[in-house]
């Protein structure tokens, strides 16, 4: 249900303007998964992979505004016989700054960006000693820096980015940082 909330947010998005610039692509990367609970605290680094969707709409040459949604898969094995599996899917207004004029050309360009929105993640714990799993959900502020490229169409890119999960009930939080490699088309 929450991935459907984000598209749709997105999609909704989508008449605001015939000058709009959209990226739609994947991504893959590390993500750094730190859990705290009662003072004790353990860290892992997980494989992560998603799609991404992007639309900025020029505010004027070198500036442009628009929104961004990500859904994205990580999971993470501890050291304690823990294991997490992660789904998020995240919103973001984005701001870009756009340096043209690049490559042989003059008609490649790469953006540096910035993004705050919010992550809806769903994760399912695991103890693999004791066979116990149950699973937790909400949303919580989500963070990203970026850098694209795009060359005739395709661009490609680094993202860091990253949510403070908060457990609820469980007095447990699970802080992510993830740095993404991504790739795809814009048009």
């Amino acid at each position: 249900m929450k991935g459907q909330v984000a598209v749709g947010v997105l999609l909704s998005t989508l008449s605001f303007s015939s000058m709009a610039n959209f990226y739609v692509g994947a991504n893959v990367g590390v993500v750094e998964q730190k859990i705290t609970e009662s003072g004790y605290s353990e860290k892992d680094n997980g494989a992560m992979y998603g799609l991404d969707f992007t639309w900025l709409n020029a505010v004027n040459n070198d500036w442009l505004f628009g929104l961004n949604g990500t859904a994205e898969y990580f999971d993470n094995d501890y050291k304690y016989d823990i294991s997490t599996k992660t789904t998020v899917y995240t919103v973001s207004p984005i701001v870009a700054r756009k340096f043209s004029g690049l490559g042989d050309r003059g008609r490649d360009y790469s953006l540096v960006y910035a993004k705050v929105g919010l992550a809806f993640w769903d994760t399912e714990l695991k103890d693999n000693e004791y066979n116990e799993k149950f699973s937790v959900d909400d949303n919580d502020v989500a963070f990203g820096l970026g850098y694209r490229y795009v060359n005739d169409k395709k661009f490609v890119g680094i993202e860091v980015k990253g949510f403070n999960a908060r457990y609820g009930a469980l007095e447990t939080k699970a802080d992510h940082k993830s740095v993404n490699l991504a790739f795809g088309i814009a048009f």
